[in-house]
């Protein structure tokens, strides 16, 4: 009999970048293994449907063995051949039935309906939207009829020309045509529709390499067989990040890394880094990166072996050093073994490890954090540093579905929680240091310049998440305009700064019994133990009390990451139910907690 063990093992060797009938072979067994056996406890369990008009078998089994690496249990369901508007539009087809969390659309530049009618008369705008007419149809009649999460790509460019350099200026050839597209589905596709950036991918490998005329005529292949794992993989990526799975923080090294050479053998002028040096160009290269992650809401943090007076003096003395210290979210320099000082930051950033990506030249460091801390990613990095942000982009290790304005202060805002903790340190006793901060909330319902924040919340948090529910952005908008769903957003500042939106809280009222049951709660963990859940509490209650409700009801459900929530309800003056992690607190008799959190109106 088949075991989790074996299982586990059969993944271990399971790599993207391998050759592609091995790969097949590999995911075909895992995807075999894992219909026989139960998922281990704690792993999640989704049901993906495959809508495609060419073959999917293989494609299938690839994700399945993606996803069940990141300990995602998948059931598939694969629509038939050529037959992707007829499973969407038959309200009794057996994709209904299948009821399905995330449902991919594998289209490319083939299922296009209007491609054909491409001419020099042709009327391209009324043609643009037709085929996005087609395509937001299918759309609403799978929001209609499902609660799924859709995948829908774009259309990748064709690998040949009609008028050569001249397509990028005439509409209607297919070139132009597909891209302008593009953008228009971009622009269109609804908060619960995700846009799967195959135009991009199929550019990166090149259209001629993506493409295999011979494959497609006579197996409708989608893309070569050296490309399948690639794609594979893309699509993964973008449904871990829809379920929450992402990474924030990337790790990086320095001597080698963020520049050529040993600062504390070479000096700050011995160091290679900066233009008219080919070295230094690629090692500069990767911090342009690196800030661009940061832009869009990336942790950066430094674990090298170093003494620290070394480590700083490039990020504070050297004239082409892009990145400086203030870049960095968390900054270790010592003797330490790696793994130990990863989980230093870890602790300090307050972010689970299975959010990091570790980047270092030396392949001993890397095998050593690959044993140590197996759920840090941990990508081999090539030896030629020109190919170190190719390597880190192939990886897609950072993919994401929202992005809101926080996202750009967000090392601001943990450094300033560094610089709390440190105050917390000096003081006398908690309560002194919580009355120093001078905090004050701003707490409201759904607001919609909020929208994006909050589903990127609901989006990533794990820890202080009492239920673990995802919902879409749509979800949210129409819980918003609900008069039975009370919705509450919460900021929080003091006098080191603004922690931003740090709250969600989501309660589904029940007129007849006067009852309010939570349906989400959730908090960014950067503001743990300084009352903000006891505050939110307290205005929770106040909120349906005068809504009329008579009764608060919260239900805990455990995750492998939620433990720290496990005793919240008890500890906030709720009282246990006869059924196992739900409790209820009587709203006509409830004390409130004191805090030092000032409400700001």
């Amino acid at each position: 009999m088949t075991t989790p063990s074996d299982f586990f093992a059969t993944l271990a060797n399971f790599q993207a970048a391998t050759v592609p009938f091995k790969q097949l072979s590999l995911a075909r067994k895992a995807r075999l293994q894992l219909g026989k056996i139960a998922p281990p406890n704690g792993w999640r369990q989704l049901r993906v449907a495959v809508l495609a008009s060419g073959t999917l078998s293989q494609f299938a089994d690839l994700l399945c063995a993606m996803l069940a690496k990141q300990q995602i249990a998948i059931d598939v369901y694969e629509s038939d051949y050529g037959s992707v508007p007829q499973a969407i539009l038959n309200p009794a087809s057996d994709l209904y039935t299948f009821a399905p969390d995330v449902v991919i659309l594998l289209t490319n530049q083939r299922d296009l309906l209007t491609i054909g009618q491409l001419s020099a008369g042709a009327d391209i705008d009324a043609l643009q939207r037709a085929e996005l007419q087609h395509w937001q149809s299918l759309w609403q009649t799978l929001g209609e009829r499902t609660n799924a999460t859709i995948i829908q790509n774009n259309f990748d460019l064709p690998a040949g020309s009609v008028f050569g350099s001249m397509d990028q200026k005439l509409r209607f050839t297919p070139k132009r045509y597909i891209q302008e597209l593009n953008l228009l589905f971009a622009d269109a596709m609804p908060a619960h529709v995700l846009v799967h950036d195959l135009a991009g991918l199929a550019a990166t490998v090149g259209a001629q390499s993506w493409q295999d005329p011979r494959m497609y005529h006579h197996a409708k292949q989608p893309c070569t067989l050296e490309n399948l794992p690639r794609y594979a993989q893309s699509v993964a990526q973008l449904i871990l990040a829809s379920v929450g799975h992402v990474k924030k923080c990337l790790v990086l090294d320095l001597d080698n890394t963020l520049w050529g050479g040993v600062i504390g053998d070479d000096g700050l002028s011995g160091i290679e880094l900066g233009q008219g040096s080919p070295l230094g160009e690629a090692h500069l290269a990767l911090q342009r990166y690196a800030l661009r992650l940061k832009d869009r809401g990336v942790l950066l943090a430094v674990c090298s072996k170093n003494n620290i007076e070394n480590a700083v003096q490039p990020f504070q003395s050297h004239p082409d050093m892009l990145l400086k210290e203030d870049d960095i979210a968390c900054f270790v320099a010592n003797w330490l073994p790696k793994p130990d000082n990863i989980r230093t930051i870890s602790e300090t950033l307050n972010i689970g490890l299975d959010s990091f990506v570790f980047v270092d030249d030396n392949p001993a460091e890397r095998a050593i954090v690959r044993e140590f801390l197996p759920m840090v990613a941990v990508p081999e990095m090539p030896e030629d540093a020109a190919y170190y942000v190719r390597t880190l982009q192939d990886g897609q290790y950072f993919e994401s579905i929202t992005y809101s304005a926080e996202d750009a202060n967000r090392t601001a805002m943990y450094k300033a929680n560094q610089a709390r903790q440190e105050q917390q340190q000096s003081s006398v006793d908690m309560d002194s240091f919580l009355g120093s901060l001078n905090m004050e909330a701003i707490i409201r319902p759904f607001q919609a310049a909020d929208m994006e924040r909050i589903a990127q919340l609901i989006a990533r948090s794990n820890q202080f998440n009492l239920l673990t529910r995802r919902h879409s952005l749509e979800a949210l908008q129409h819980f918003a305009q609900d008069p039975n769903v009370l919705t509450i957003s919460m900021r929080l500042k003091d006098k080191f700064g603004d922690n931003g939106l740090i709250a969600v809280w989501i309660g589904m009222g029940d007129t007849e019994t006067k009852t309010v049951t939570i349906d989400t709660w959730l908090m960014s963990c950067r503001v743990l133990s300084r009352g903000a859940e006891q505050h939110l509490r307290n205005h929770v209650a106040m909120l349906c009390q005068d809504a009329g409700y008579d009764t608060l009801v919260g239900v805990y459900s455990p995750t492998k990451k939620n433990r720290m929530v496990a005793d919240l309800y008890p500890r906030l003056g709720f009282e246990a139910t006869d059924t196992d992690n739900v409790w209820a607190l009587a709203l006509n008799n409830y004390a409130e907690i004191p805090t030092h959190i000032t409400t700001l109106s």
